[in-house]
């Protein structure tokens, strides 16, 4: 399965209707396979415009750090047809827009319709997602998913991303995401600001920078802090966005094709199948399915052995039993028929003689009815093993025949009627 990680520009501040997305503009993206979402050396980025962008089973939107500003909340009990209603009205004091503008983005661990602490809810331009996911449609791009290029987590994260002229410096950890421009370190009177941004690092961190800030990065952060600059390739920035959980596009923001709840199951299927966060589960999992499979098969041999076995002891007991069957193929047809053979040489009944299929009916016929109903023909039947009579002429009630067969079932007869034929059929082969 392909994905197109397509990384969404900075929306223009001279556009009137929030539109960033035009079909003559460039945009930087990764196209990978399925099983190289890790970061592989072999993704690298490219940039085109939209008419030119490759095809891909999905589609990938990430929007920049700076078009996000991100709050932390105490979301109430409400229904999920609510939930956009009540976001308006607690995060109407956090922003410089007016509410109906701005679209929000609630974490993907927060449950529906359930009340949560400390709730990270993403708030950007709404008409400017709207006319990209449009234009990305327009253009045949299957949209599956919008993230953000960083998100709040546990583990802090330090990137300098853009050009020489506009460079930025974004930290995301527990607390947030912070995005600030990186000339305010050289700036008179901001260094505070800066220093803030690099405070409280744990041991061993380090600062990602793309390829064109790298050395601009290693000037401007001198002054403060020790850190170490690290070359941060942008195909593995937005392979690293790609791996978000967030879905951007909530509530009005709808994307086209398969119903979200599909895409939710997709994406947390694409996530487990191909993060690197997940590949010890996947082994567990494969390591299951292994191990269920041995032992199914450890289980069916040992089935077949015990069913090898009975049949080992069942042609031993017919040629111990009958010592001129010389060939054993089938010990239970054999014994049955070598039976049959000694009761005519000796003169013995057996169930299978037409005398005590007459005995036997005649009893449960007396027993059930309380005199005898006789049949104007009788039939016997005795074919590759089967034996049987049929008594022609006789209908019996339905109380009648269901005493009838209780009686014959324990003489060793199936009892059944047809119209007005009465059948018996031997039940076991003695």
């Amino acid at each position: 399965m392909s994905k197109l990680i397509v990384s969404l520009p900075y929306p223009s501040p001279t556009s009137a209707d929030g539109s960033a997305v035009a079909s003559n503009m460039l945009y930087t993206f990764v196209l990978t396979k399925a099983g190289k979402n890790d970061g592989s050396s072999k993704a690298k980025t490219e940039t085109l415009s939209l008419s030119e962008l490759p095809v891909a089973d999905a589609t990938v939107l990430v929007v920049p750090a700076r078009a996000l500003s991100w709050h932390q909340i105490d979301l109430p009990k409400v229904p999920k047809a609510r939930l956009r209603a009540a976001l308006d009205g607690l995060l109407e004091e956090h922003l410089l827009d007016d509410t109906h503008a701005m679209s929000f983005a609630v974490a993907p661990e927060v449950q529906t319709g359930k009340a949560a602490t400390a709730v990270w809810v993403a708030a950007f331009d709404k008409a400017w997602l709207k006319n990209a996911i449009q234009a990305f449609d327009a253009a045949g791009c299957r949209i599956t998913q919008v993230v953000p290029e960083f998100w709040p987590q546990s583990n802090p994260i330090i990137c300098v991303t853009g050009s020489p002229e506009a460079a930025w410096i974004t930290r995301a950890d527990d607390q947030g995401v912070m995005t600030l421009p990186l000339h305010l370190g050289n700036s008179s009177g901001s260094n505070g600001v800066l220093q803030a941004l690099l405070a409280h690092l744990p041991d061993g961190a380090t600062v990602g920078a793309e390829p064109a800030v790298v050395e601009l990065a290693e000037a401007s952060l001198m002054p403060y802090t020790d850190l170490k600059v690290e070359l941060r390739q942008h195909a593995n920035s937005l392979l690293f966005s790609a791996t978000s959980l967030w879905e951007l596009a909530q509530f009005e923001q709808s994307l086209s094709g398969d119903s979200q709840g599909m895409k939710s199951v997709i994406r947390k299927w694409q996530t487990f199948w191909q993060s690197p966060a997940w590949r010890p589960a996947r082994w567990g999992l494969v390591a299951l399915l292994l191990a269920n499979l041995v032992g199914l098969n450890a289980w069916a041999w040992q089935q077949q052995a015990s069913l090898s076995k009975k049949r080992t002891q069942l042609s031993t007991i017919l040629t111990q039993s009958f010592p001129n069957v010389k060939t054993v193929v089938d010990p239970a047809l054999q014994m049955s028929r070598e039976m049959v053979l000694l009761r005519q040489a000796t003169g013995a009944s057996s169930v299978q003689n037409f005398e005590s299929m007459l005995s036997a009916f005649s009893h449960a016929n007396s027993a059930s009815v309380g005199k005898l109903i006789n049949p104007n023909a009788i039939e016997y039947i005795a074919n590759n093993g089967n034996f049987g009579v049929n008594f022609k002429n006789i209908k019996l009630t339905a109380a009648d025949l269901s005493a009838s067969q209780e009686k014959l079932k324990t003489m060793g007869y199936v009892l059944t009627q047809n119209g007005e034929t009465v059948s018996i059929k031997v039940k076991n082969t003695p």
